[in-house]
């Protein structure tokens, strides 16, 4: 489901909303002292610029400079995609007051940031099918929590009907 989601950010394109792409990863030697690289270990991290570090070959035709509302964040190293980034200015900068966030993993990455969006007093939509993890269990239990108290859940289908009528 996530990759039909790739070729409808035309329509985000089309009503001049912005998509930003983070790419988490680290520099080794920077970041070695970091929770998060000991956590995993050196051979459990994501290297910055290495292969697990690239986007999807589905989402680089999107991700292209010189867009004027695509941004590509390439430095996140933490899984809260807040932090360390220049993500909040450039929120702020482009007036945006709710999230819609989709990625990978869903119980990491994603419902860290969608915590960290909700206590910056941004409007979180969670789509449950356009965010993954490894297993069913974790996917289930993030998306009880973030439910319970700090993002709209939500699908797909109403994603885009939301789109399409400006509703966001």
């Amino acid at each position: 489901m996530t990759i039909f989601f790739f070729c409808r950010i035309e329509k985000f394109e089309a009503q001049n909303l912005p998509v930003i792409f983070t790419q988490h990863g680290h520099v080794l030697k920077e970041d070695s002292y970091a929770e998060i690289v000991k956590w995993w270990g050196e051979n459990g991290s994501i290297v910055r610029y290495s292969p697990a570090w690239q986007l999807m070959t589905e989402l680089n035709s999107y991700a292209q400079p010189g867009k004027p509302n695509i941004v590509r964040i390439q430095d996140k190293n933490r899984y809260d995609s807040f932090v360390n980034t220049n993500l909040a200015s450039i929120l702020h900068e482009k007036n945006v007051k709710k999230l819609i966030i989709t990625g990978t993993m869903t119980n990491l990455c994603c419902e860290t940031t969608a915590r960290s969006a909700f206590n910056q007093d941004f409007y979180v939509y969670f789509p449950a099918d356009l965010n993954a993890t490894i297993n069913d269990e974790m996917q289930a239990a993030t998306i009880l929590n973030l439910q319970y108290g700090f993002a709209q859940i939500t699908d797909f289908k109403s994603i885009m009907e939301a789109v399409e009528n400006l509703r966001i």
